[in-house]
């Protein structure tokens, strides 16, 4: 198989056929493969070992490589095995763009891999990211690149989120006090991770705080804020109370369907979510404008459970929405691409973290 070669280092990647390259920013392999096929043209064929960038590829490069990598999995195409390969060979990247298309790659598979292999991938997390977050501290420095602060409030959260690590998730509950006697206690990137960190190991009292603290906020950020980390939680019943406050005016109604997509989206709580919205679909549809359900119905593209995304299709298929019906069509297809990648991931992931 003949495989482009990238142009400013020696490595050669395997890339979709749908691959462009003049992207438009924010429009990516996975997106243009949903959107037009749902992945069914995809005819490229991986070798077991994912090729690294060597030290001449640039940042745009090295994001590519990622992207194509998980795209190709998502197709059937590769391989969990190579995933992890090329997320290895990139332990030492510094570039912030890259790092979140890492981060999203490793939450996705953990989001499939299921809860059986999250305790693997989660010490695997905490090798890949640790050096990469120490080597930044633990605090902004006078003068730093917005960018190096964004990258550490993104590397903080995935290692406590994901990698489950316990020193991070004890400096997440310290900056939440201070938080909450100084709004400005640390760097508003940090502030989002920090909130979202304690929302997902919130237990009734500190999801309390949250609503709280969203309540006497000073600033429509901060609100939004703690408010939106109530749909966090992993407890489900904790984000069921949440959908209940979307339907109430403590919400506003510009914000509802964002934060109900939020809930949804949220892997351990998704069919209790979707079983409210099954329940309130008529107060939903008038509640809010019409226009703006598409964007509470993205939040079934993350659904790996079969049984729910079928039952999730027939509703949607007996209840239309003409203002978003190809929208939602695109957001059922998706759907149905993280299904198939359920069924595959957690054999492989088994497999490749043993």
């Amino acid at each position: 198989m003949r495989r482009p070669r990238c142009t400013a280092c020696s490595s050669t990647a395997p890339r979709p056929p749908w691959r462009s390259t003049s992207r438009p920013t924010g429009w990516s392999a996975t997106t243009r493969a949903t959107a037009s096929t749902g992945w069914s043209s995809a005819t490229t064929t991986s070798p077991r070992s994912a090729p690294g960038p060597s030290a001449t590829c640039p940042p745009s490069k090295r994001y590519g490589l990622v992207e194509d990598e998980w795209a190709l999995l998502l197709a059937g195409r590769g391989s969990v095995d190579r995933v992890l390969g090329l997320l290895r060979s990139l332990a030492a990247e510094t570039d912030l763009s890259v790092w979140q298309r890492i981060v999203g790659v490793l939450g996705g598979l953990d989001r499939v891999g299921g809860d059986a292999h999250h305790e693997a991938l989660a010490a695997r997390v905490r090798a890949l990211l640790g050096p990469a977050l120490r080597a930044l501290g633990t605090t902004k420095a006078a003068g730093e690149p917005e960018r190096t602060t964004a990258l550490r409030a993104t590397l903080f959260e995935a290692s406590a989120r994901i990698g489950d690590d316990a020193e991070q998730l004890e400096v997440a509950r310290g900056h939440f006090t201070a938080l909450g006697a100084d709004p400005a206690a640390v760097d508003a990137d940090l502030a989002d991770a920090v909130v979202r960190v304690v929302a997902a190991h919130a237990d009734q009292e500190v999801w309390d705080e949250l609503r709280e603290r969203a309540a006497a906020a000073r600033t429509p950020q901060d609100r939004l804020r703690h408010q939106g980390a109530l749909a966090d939680s992993s407890d489900p019943a904790l984000v069921r109370r949440f959908c209940e406050l979307v339907l109430t005016d403590e919400v506003r109604t510009q914000d509802g369907l964002f934060l109900l997509r939020r809930a949804l989206a949220n892997r351990h709580a998704t069919a209790e979510v979707w079983a409210f919205v099954e329940d309130h679909w008529d107060e939903l549809s008038t509640r809010f404008p019409s226009a703006s359900v598409p964007r509470l119905v993205d939040g079934i593209r993350g659904v790996g459970d079969r049984e729910l995304a079928a039952r999730i299709t027939a509703f949607l298929a007996e209840h239309p929405v003409p203002q978003g019906a190809k929208v939602i069509s695109q957001h059922v297809e998706r759907m149905w691409v993280t299904v198939a990648l359920a069924d595959r991931v957690p054999a492989e992931l088994a497999a490749a973290l043993a």
